[in-house]
């Protein structure tokens, strides 16, 4: 039986944490980064899912630090 996918894993996360839109704290986007770089590079599906979850985040609606970690994920994996 093939086991779930990490793209799969990484959307139903994203999902769940986006009850309060936009209020994404530091350790939950850390968590989503780590599953989706849990083999240490990110395929197209991961890449879209982490690119839909930052796009519906705003600057205003996240700590600095978390908006900063964003931008610079955005950056290194092409975002």
């Amino acid at each position: 039986m093939e086991s779930r996918s990490s793209w799969q894993e990484l959307a139903t996360l994203a999902a769940g944490l986006f009850d309060d839109v936009g209020a994404l704290q530091l350790a939950e986007l850390e968590l989503l980064l780590g599953v989706a770089l849990q083999d240490q590079q990110l395929d197209n599906q991961e890449r879209d899912v982490l690119r839909r979850v930052f796009d519906a985040i705003e600057e205003q609606a996240v700590e600095p630090a978390c908006w900063q970690r964003i931008q610079v994920a955005r950056q290194r994996h092409q975002l």
